[in-house]
C-alpha cells in the first residue's frame, strides 16, 4: 500500500519544487545572457565602440599618474582590474607590454597569446601616449566575460526573489483549502449547523475538517435534543395547567355558593379561597 503524503511532505515537496523551479529558470536565463552578450559583442561596430572606451581609459590611467615608458609595470593594477581587456603596447616593432604572457599554456602545449583571439578581433592599432614617447597597442576587449559575471549575479538574485513565487503557486491548493475552512467554522460559529465541512485528500487538514464535521452534527444534535426536551416540558406545563384548572374552577364555584348561603360561614374566609382560585386559574 503507498504510504500517504502527510502535509509535512507536501510542505517539503512544494519547497523542493521551488528551489528547482528556481534553479533551472536561472540556468536557462545564463543560457539566453550567454547568447545575448556573444551576438551583441560579435558586431564589429559595437566592439570597435568597446575597444575605443578601453583605450580612453587607459589614457586616462595613464596621464592621470603621470606614467612614462620606463613605469610600464605599473599598468598591472589597471590591467587586473580590467581583466577583460587584453593588450599588447609597443614602441615601434618592440613590444613593451602585455598584459598576458606572451605564450600560455594550454594542456599539454604552448599558444601564443595573439593567436588565442581570433584574427578578426583585434582591431587596428591605437596609439598610448607616456610622459616620455607615443607608443601603439593593440588591444582585444572580451564583452562576454565583463558582463557576464555581473548578468549571472543579477540573475542569481532574480531566481532568488522568484522562490516565494513558486512556492506561493505550488501551495495555492492548501492555501485556498485553508481559507475554505476558515469560512465553514466561521458559519458554524454563527449558528449554522446545517452546512457539512468540506474534506479534502488525506493530510492532517483532512483530518481536522472530519473532526470539524463530526463536531457539528454533534453540536446538532445536541440543539435538536434540547428541542425535543424543551418542546416536552412545554407540553406537561400545559397539560399541568389544564388539569388544575378543572378542579380550582370547581373550587371556586362551590366557594361561591358558600359565601352567598345563610349561615354561619364567614365570607371572608370564603372571599379568600375564592382570590386564591382565580390566582390559580388565571
Amino acid at each position: 500500500m503507498r504510504k500517504k503524503l502527510g502535509l509535512s511532505g507536501k510542505l517539503v515537496l512544494m519547497i523542493l519544487f521551488s528551489a528547482l523551479a528556481s534553479a533551472m529558470l536561472l540556468v536557462g536565463m545564463q543560457v539566453v545572457l550567454n547568447k545575448a552578450l556573444w551576438l551583441y559583442f560579435d558586431q564589429p561596430e559595437t566592439q570597435q565602440k568597446a575597444v575605443e572606451k578601453q583605450v580612453q581609459e587607459l589614457q586616462s590611467y595613464i596621464d592621470r599618474r603621470g606614467l612614462s615608458s620606463r613605469d610600464i609595470d605599473k599598468l598591472d593594477d589597471w590591467s587586473v582590474r580590467n581583466g577583460s581587456t587584453m593588450f599588447i603596447i609597443y614602441d615601434r616593432s618592440r613590444m613593451l607590454y602585455s598584459s598576458y604572457p606572451l605564450v600560455t599554456p594550454v594542456y599539454e602545449g604552448w599558444i601564443n597569446v595573439t593567436e588565442a583571439v581570433p584574427t578578426e578581433h583585434w582591431l587596428p592599432m591605437y596609439s598610448l601616449t607616456f610622459s616620455d614617447k607615443e607608443t601603439t597597442a593593440m588591444f582585444y576587449y572580451n564583452g562576454v566575460d565583463a558582463y557576464y559575471g555581473k548578468g549571472c549575479e543579477i540573475l542569481l538574485l532574480v531566481s532568488f526573489a522568484l522562490f516565494p513565487l513558486f512556492f506561493f503557486l505550488s501551495s495555492r491548493k492548501i492555501i485556498r483549502y485553508i481559507l475554505l475552512l476558515s469560512g465553514e467554522i466561521q458559519a458554524m460559529e454563527g449558528g449554522d449547523l446545517d452546512h457539512p465541512i468540506t474534506i479534502q485528500g488525506d493530510d492532517e487538514l483532512a483530518l481536522l475538517a472530519t473532526s470539524l464535521d463530526g463536531l457539528r452534527l454533534t453540536l446538532r444534535q445536541q440543539q435538536a435534543e434540547e428541542a425535543q426536551a424543551a418542546a416536552k416540558v412545554k407540553s406537561l406545563i400545559t397539560e399541568m395547567s389544564h388539569d388544575l384548572r378543572t378542579p380550582l374552577t370547581m373550587i371556586k364555584g362551590y366557594s361561591e355558593v358558600m359565601r352567598d348561603l345563610p349561615g354561619e360561614n364567614t365570607p371572608e374566609n370564603v372571599q379568600i379561597i375564592i382570590d386564591e382560585a382565580e390566582r390559580l386559574t388565571n
